[in-house]
């Protein structure tokens, strides 16, 4: 874990406009906040963010745009992640985008993300089960599964 409360380093990353101004956005916001607002009472913070996956679509040669993307915020015994669908284009009853039965509902500090796929498809997941390869599995180890693992509020 990171001896400072927070430590932020820029996720400069391809993304649709409107994935990048809706969801994208609000994760990021409502990640920066909650972290402000918990340093108080929890201490440090642990968050990490990263993509998953190529869309198929190129910007050049170089530069492919991610199918995901992923913020982790991890606390103690405790971790929640965001997992935010880079397309636009996809239909909202599309099961096979999401990593898994999102619990966004139960997030308290979760409050700008919007529920339609022009901004973005997002999931909120029990960091645990999270099965991304990028995500360094040392980062979430000793995050309890299920319900007494999910960092869902400030208490």
């Amino acid at each position: 874990m990171l001896n400072r409360p927070v430590q932020w380093y820029p996720l400069d990353v391809a993304a649709w406009l409107s994935v990048a101004e809706g969801n994208w956005r609000a994760v990021q916001r409502s990640v920066a906040k909650f972290v402000r607002t918990a340093r108080a009472s929890r201490g440090a913070l642990a968050v990490i963010a990263g993509t998953h996956g190529e869309s198929g679509l190129r910007l050049s040669e170089r530069v492919s745009i991610p199918k995901y993307l992923w913020t982790v915020v991890v606390s103690g015994r405790r971790a929640v992640a965001l997992i935010v669908l880079n397309d636009p284009f996809v239909s909202l009853h599309d099961a096979s985008v999401t990593h898994c039965r999102s619990v966004c509902e139960r997030l308290s500090w979760l409050r700008e993300a919007a529920d339609t796929p022009v901004y973005g498809l997002l999931s909120c997941c029990y960091a645990a089960d999270l099965n991304i390869t990028e995500l360094p599995s040392t980062f979430i180890e000793g995050v309890s599964p299920g319900d007494s693992g999910l960092l869902a509020d400030l208490l």
